[in-house]
C-alpha cells in the first residue's frame, strides 16, 4: 500500500494581454514565419496570441511541448527545436528559457514580455551563456569530491541516472555522494564538503548562486 499522501496539482495562471503581447510581436519580429513558446504560467493564451499574429499575416507555428503545445520547461524545450520556422518567439518572464532555446534551435530567439516589452537574444548573451557553462565543466575537471543532486518531486526523479554518473565519475578518480531532495535550493547545500556539483534535475539549478559550481547531467 502507497502510503504517499495524494497530491493535487493546481495550474496557476498569470494575467496578460494576448493583444499587446501579438502588437509587440508584429511590430518587433521582422520574420514571418516564427514558433511561439512559453511556460506554464502563460500557455493559456498561446492560441489566442498565435490567432492575432496569423491575421496579422505571420505564419504562426505551436510545437507539441510538454504537458501543453508551447510549453517548454527547463528540462524540455522541445517545443522550440522542432519545425522550420525563422526564429522562435519565447513570451514570458526571465532569460533562462529563451537563452536555453537559442542554443538548442540555433536560430534567432525574440523575448517578449507580458507586459509587451520586446528583446532579441545576441551573440554577446549567447557566448556568455556558454562561457558560463564551460567555466563550470572546468570546476568538475579539477573537483576531487563531487555530489550528485537527484530532485524527489514527481517527473524529476533521476535516480537511475545519478547511480550511473556515480560510476562514471569514480572511474575518473572522484569521490561521490548522491544528494536527494524535494526542494532544490541553493541554501540547502551550503556547508557540505564537496568542491563542484552535478545535477539531475531542472537545468535552470546550475544558474542559482550555489557556493559550489554546478553542472548539468546532460553536460557529461
Amino acid at each position: 500500500m502507497d502510503a504517499r499522501p495524494k497530491t493535487l496539482f493546481i495550474p496557476c495562471r498569470a494575467k496578460a494581454d494576448p493583444q499587446r503581447i501579438a502588437r509587440a510581436i508584429s511590430k518587433g519580429v521582422k520574420e514571418k514565419s516564427i514558433c511561439l513558446i512559453t511556460t506554464a504560467q502563460f500557455v493559456h493564451i498561446l492560441d489566442e496570441i498565435g490567432g492575432l499574429l496569423a491575421e496579422g499575416g505571420k505564419e504562426v507555428v505551436v510545437n507539441l511541448g510538454r504537458p501543453n503545445p508551447g510549453q517548454v520547461l527547463g528540462c524540455d524545450a522541445r517545443a522550440a527545436c522542432r519545425g522550420s520556422s525563422e526564429c522562435i518567439v519565447y513570451i514570458g518572464t526571465g532569460r533562462f528559457h529563451a537563452l536555453r532555446a537559442a542554443v538548442k534551435a540555433q536560430k534567432p530567439v525574440y523575448m517578449v514580455r507580458p507586459t509587451g516589452e520586446l528583446e532579441v537574444v545576441s551573440k554577446r548573451d549567447l557566448i556568455a551563456f556558454e562561457k558560463k557553462r564551460y567555466a563550470r565543466l572546468s570546476k568538475l575537471d579539477d573537483a576531487r569530491t563531487v555530489g550528485i543532486i537527484v530532485a524527489t518531486k514527481p517527473g524529476q526523479e533521476k535516480m537511475a541516472e545519478a547511480l550511473e554518473l556515480k560510476k562514471k565519475l569514480a572511474k575518473d578518480g572522484k569521490k561521490t555522494f548522491i544528494f536527494a531532495a524535494n526542494e532544490i535550493k541553493p541554501q540547502n547545500f551550503d556547508g557540505f564538503k564537496v568542491d563542484a556539483w552535478v545535477s539531475t534535475a531542472c537545468p535552470r539549478i546550475a544558474e542559482d548562486r550555489f557556493e559550489k559550481a554546478v553542472i548539468n547531467s546532460y553536460d557529461l
